[in-house]
């Protein structure tokens, strides 16, 4: 269980994004928009797996500068580019668009 806002009262049932896509209970998605004042990185790591193997694009409310350095940090870890959609450098910004490039069709994958 999670609460509205850490003093609140008010619970509220939270499930990761990882196991509802893990138990099929959802699709993979292609898209996702995330805006949770403050609890940003409560999702993105609730949705590491999905993040990780399915490259989802991301459009990311950040709500602090601290929030926006951890979200960059991690998304970057998992080798997301970043731009801000607010027209703000990535690390002042309020908005994120994030995305992991796919090769060009008919293109071979980059091997390590």
């Amino acid at each position: 269980m999670g609460r509205i806002s850490p003093t609140g009262a008010i619970q509220v049932r939270t499930v990761a994004l990882d196991d509802l896509v893990s138990s099929g209970q959802l699709p993979v998605p292609d898209y996702i928009k995330v805006d949770v004042e403050g609890t940003e990185m409560s999702v993105l790591s609730g949705a590491k797996s999905t993040l990780e193997r399915f490259h989802p694009t991301l459009f990311l409310a950040v709500h602090t500068k601290e929030i926006n350095r951890q979200c960059c940090r991690f998304l970057r870890a998992l080798d997301y580019q970043l731009t801000a959609i607010d027209g703000a450098a990535v690390e002042e910004c309020d908005e994120l668009l994030a995305w992991v490039p796919r090769p060009k069709s008919g293109a071979e994958p980059e091997h390590d």
